[in-house]
């Protein structure tokens, strides 16, 4: 009789939703780089959506529960102990706020051996929070962070010590063609990638247009959506920039809706890595970005692109027109070098055997 399959060990990743965003790209990504160590799973807490329906595709499984985690924590962490109890993972990887709060808190109810939580962002959370959280990260196996700059944050809040806090970078997927350098005289092609919420600041860089000297002509193009969609067309509306700006409102590929941009722009006022980001200087764009974050460690000023200080629409502006007067040729090259400041440094395969052999030190 042929012998059944050994069982790999199981991971159960866990996180608010899985519709769009940063974590979610990250999500996805896992789930098409996962080898044969580990069987990943993923559970969001409230809702699925675009990138549950991508991760289902490439053959793991998702669980969806529906539970609101702030109005109902405790039949949230109930929940996710059933599931627990059903799939029986040796692993419990917490993503972000709630992924954490509810995930760790359901394992060590559960019993399951190793715990990890991770950061997603720069934290900037109420004492009640923090105070939540030391407790919730004390019976943490592990912290992650996706950036040195996160981790420090951390550190600052008193949240955990920095002897319990592994950075990792998140596993980016760069695509494979690179954007057309702009022409002589061509009008000047901005991308921006991001939820439009209020974080992201993307009504910024629209105001910023409205700042550039006269006679400058450029195109906008606002990928992604959110609570300001509203706000911000009614600014386009106003100013009568409906020709400079296009919405287009989320993709799951925005890689080839970049392709034809001469210069790429992320205003956010935090950002944990910036994924968008790094997926923007992947595509060969020179990029502008707020010295946010983690951010500051993969944008080097002056060199694949250019760090500002705030997300002020005068300072967006200025730097925006700045990147313009150089000659197309120079423009091409701080992309290029944008390009290979990132490849191979996000890798998904080398992220995924940083993060098992996490899992695994930990289980031994």
């Amino acid at each position: 009789m042929r012998q059944a399959e050994p069982r790999l060990p199981v991971v159960l990743h866990v996180t608010h939703s899985l519709d769009f965003g940063g974590v979610e790209s990250h999500l996805r990504t896992l789930a098409r780089t996962s080898g044969n160590r580990f069987d990943h799973r993923f559970c969001a807490l409230q809702r699925g959506g675009a990138a549950a329906e991508s991760i289902r595709a490439l053959g793991s499984d998702v669980s969806i529960l529906g539970v609101d985690p702030w109005r109902n924590p405790l039949n949230c962490i109930a929940k996710v102990a059933a599931l627990v109890r059903r799939i029986q993972p040796e692993v419990v990887h917490g993503h972000g706020l709630e992924g954490n709060l509810i995930g760790i808190a359901a394992a060590m109810g559960s019993g399951v051996r190793v715990r990890i939580a991770e950061e997603i962002g720069i934290p900037e959370h109420s004492l009640k929070a923090r105070t939540a959280l030391r407790v919730l990260y004390a019976i943490a196996t592990r912290v992650i962070a996706v950036s040195n700059a996160t981790r420090d944050a951390i550190v600052k809040l008193g949240e955990a010590p920095r002897s319990k806090i592994v950075p990792i970078y998140s596993p980016v997927e760069l695509p494979a063609f690179q954007t057309i350098a702009r022409k002589p005289g061509e009008p000047l092609r901005i991308g921006f990638v991001g939820r439009l919420e209020p974080v992201k600041n993307a009504l910024a860089l629209v105001r910023a247009l409205t700042l550039l000297p006269d006679g400058f002509e450029c195109r906008l193009i606002l990928i992604g959506d959110g609570s300001e969609r509203s706000t911000i067309e009614k600014f386009i509306r106003s100013n009568r920039l409906a020709g400079s700006v296009v919405l287009t409102g989320f993709s799951e590929d925005p890689a080839k809706l970049l392709a034809s941009c001469h210069l790429y722009v992320q205003p956010s006022h935090a950002e944990g890595l910036g994924i968008a980001l790094i997926e923007a200087m992947g595509c060969g764009l020179p990029v502008i970005a707020t010295k946010q974050g983690g951010m500051g460690e993969i944008v080097e000023h002056g060199v694949n692109g250019w760090l500002i200080a705030s997300g002020e629409p005068g300072e967006i502006a200025q730097a925006i027109a700045s990147a313009a007067r150089l000659q197309p040729r120079q423009l091409a090259l701080i992309g290029a070098a944008a390009r290979r400041s990132v490849e191979n440094r996000f890798d998904p395969l080398g992220y995924l055997r940083k993060l098992e052999q996490l899992y695994e030190d930990c289980l031994s």
